[in-house]
C-alpha cells in the first residue's frame, strides 16, 4: 500500500498491523500504541518495525467533583439555611444576636435582617464554590466592638448545626462547612477587656500603684480628711479596699471575678467626693496605665468604664 505520508506501523498490545493515522485515532481509550512513520515506499504485507519504537498512551479523564456549593443544594439550599439559622440564632439568648449590653448593639429591623440574609447566603456561596460574590466588610472589621465571646460563637455554631440536621445536609458537607465557618472565629470573637489587659496579675500591680498613687495626691483626699466619713487607711483597710477594686475591675471587664461589695453609690455616700477630686483620682489611674504601658485602645476602654460610675461616686457637682 502507498501513502503519500508513509507507512504508519501500528503495534498495539503486540499485534503488529499496518494501518493509517486515523487508526491511531480511533484506537480504544486506555491501550498502548506503537507507531514509527516510513519514508513513502510501497508497504509490504509484512510490515517491519523500525529499531526505534515511540509509545503513547491513551488515558480516561476523571470526571471532576462537585464544589460544596453543589452537593449542598445551590443557592434555593443556602437560602433556606441562611433563613432558619438566623430565625433559630435571633431566638437565642446565648447568641445575643443583637448585641444587647455592649456599646454596638444592632437594631433587627426587616431591612437589617434582610441585608444580613443576603450577607449570608453570598459569603456562604462565595467560599463553597459558587458564583456569589460577598461585598461586605472583611469579618475583623464587621464585627469590632460587638465583644462577641467564644461562648456566643459555639452558641451560633450549634444552632448552625441543628438548621442543618433539621434540613437534613448530610454529615460530610455539615463538616466540610462548620470547618470553613469556624476559620472565622479568630476574626469575629474578640478577646475581653481583662485577657487584654494581661489578667489579674496585670490588674493586681495596676491597683498597687494606683491606691499608692492616689494616696499621696492631696487634690484626691483619699482618706476624706475633714469630712463625716474620714476612712483609717490602716494595712487591712487598704488591703480590703484593693481585693474589692481588683474584684471589680475584673468583673466589669469580662474577667472570672465577683465583685461582692455595696454598689457605687451606697458604697461612697456621705463621702462628698468632687468632680475635680474624681478628675484627679483618674489622672493617678491615666498615669499608672501609662506606666505599666497599657495600649491606647485598652486604657481608654476601661477609662470609659470607670467614667460611668461618675454619677454615683460625686456629691458635691
Amino acid at each position: 500500500m502507498s501513502s503519500k505520508n508513509g507507512c504508519l506501523v501500528l503495534l498495539a498490545l503486540a499485534t503488529g498491523m499496518c494501518g493509517s493515522e486515523s487508526q491511531l485515532a480511533a484506537a480504544p481509550r486506555g491501550r498502548v500504541i506503537y507507531y514509527q512513520t516510513y519514508a513513502p515506499v510501497s508497504c509490504p504485507p509484512a510490515c517491519q518495525p523500525a529499531a526505534s519504537v515511540t509509545t503513547t498512551t491513551v488515558t480516561a479523564t476523571k470526571p471532576a467533583t462537585p464544589t460544596l456549593y453543589a452537593r449542598l443544594g445551590g443557592e434555593p439550599a443556602i437560602k433556606a439555611v441562611v433563613d432558619d439559622f438566623v430565625a433559630r440564632a435571633s431566638a437565642n439568648p446565648k447568641v445575643n444576636v443583637t448585641r444587647k449590653g455592649v456599646r454596638k448593639e444592632w437594631n433587627p429591623t426587616p431591612e437589617n435582617v434582610a441585608k444580613l440574609k443576603m450577607h449570608l447566603v453570598n459569603m456562604i456561596g462565595m467560599v463553597t464554590g459558587g458564583p456569589q460574590k460577598y461585598t461586605g466588610r472583611d469579618m475583623k472589621t464587621a464585627h469590632t466592638g460587638m465583644k462577641i465571646t467564644n461562648a456566643e460563637f459555639d452558641a451560633a455554631a450549634e444552632d448552625l448545626v441543628a438548621t442543618l440536621n433539621k434540613l437534613k445536609v448530610p454529615a460530610a458537607e455539615q463538616k466540610e462547612l462548620l470547618d470553613i465557618i469556624g476559620t472565622t472565629r479568630k476574626d469575629i470573637v474578640e478577646k475581653p477587656l481583662y485577657e487584654r489587659l494581661g489578667g489579674e496579675a496585670a490588674i493586681k500591680a495596676v491597683v498597687d500603684d494606683f491606691v499608692a498613687r492616689a494616696a499621696s495626691n492631696p487634690k484626691v483626699n483619699f482618706t476624706r480628711k475633714g469630712t463625716d466619713t474620714e476612712w483609717p487607711a490602716t494595712p487591712e483597710n487598704v488591703a480590703k479596699l484593693k481585693m474589692h477594686l481588683v474584684n471589680m475591675i475584673g468583673m466589669v471587664t469580662g474577667g472570672p471575678q465577683k465583685y461582692t461589695g455595696r454598689d457605687m453609690k451606697a458604697a461612697h455616700v456621705g463621702m462628698k467626693i468632687t468632680n475635680a477630686e474624681f478628675d484627679a483620682l483618674a489622672g493617678d489611674l491615666i498615669a499608672t496605665l501609662d506606666k505599666f504601658k497599657v495600649p491606647a485602645a485598652e486604657k481608654n476602654e476601661l477609662l470609659t468604664i470607670i467614667g460611668s460610675t461618675r454619677d454615683a461616686i460625686v456629691e458635691v457637682k
